[in-house]
């Protein structure tokens, strides 16, 4: 399942720069996209089923904010099984649980062996900002938008007009200076029954 994630980071960041819009000429910009796509993870979750003894696979994303530890959405791995974890550096591990907040829906792992470019965290967004989120699973498409509600509004926080997908849950959000300002936790459903927004959990950690 994880070979569709063969992702070229050469071929991923021509992409991104025409989605985006903006030159790629711009070498801060290609920096940020590159930093993003190595730190991405794609989780399989393998939940046991307590009544048949199966375990069936749950997706996700999630993001390397340190050596051997990444941060996820709590609803991607509540269960009971095992983290399996690939980067965008195609890195796998087997990860564990060490901290989970199920009413913000955050999760922080332990996946040893995983490494990524360093990570800081940025001030909590506001209404008008541009954010970024950078999945792992089932594509580690960069899309952006703009936030429409900042912490306190409905949701988990964080809503903004970025299109996601079912297994982008987890993903690092992002600002324009590649910090991370929080994990993506909603997918919002339009009229068209697509995902055409976004929610996230902030992190406000300074």
């Amino acid at each position: 399942m994880f070979e569709s994630l063969r992702w070229k980071t050469v071929g991923l960041f021509l992409v991104l720069c025409l989605v985006d819009n903006i030159s790629c000429t711009q070498e801060t910009y290609r920096d940020q996209i590159i930093a993003q796509y190595q730190r991405t993870s794609a989780l399989m979750v393998l939940c046991m089923n307590p009544i048949t003894g199966e375990a069936s696979p749950v997706m996700g994303s999630g993001v390397i904010v340190s050596d051997d530890t990444i941060m996820t959405a709590a609803h991607v791995v509540d269960c009971e099984g095992v983290i399996l974890v690939r980067t965008g550096l195609e890195q796998e591990s087997i990860a564990t649980v060490t901290k989970i907040n199920k009413e913000r829906d955050i999760a922080v792992l332990n996946a040893p062996g995983v490494t990524g470019p360093t990570l800081t965290f940025g001030p909590k967004p506001l209404p008008g900002d541009k954010l970024c989120v950078s999945p792992g699973w089932p594509n580690r498409n960069r899309n952006c938008g703009e936030v429409y509600y900042e912490e306190g509004g409905p949701g988990h926080g964080i809503r903004f007009s970025a299109i996601v997908q079912p297994g982008n849950s987890g993903a690092g959000v992002y600002n324009t200076h590649d910090q991370l300002v929080g994990i993506l936790t909603i997918l919002t459903v339009c009229g068209n029954s697509q995902y055409c927004g976004a929610g996230a959990t902030a992190l406000d950690l300074r």
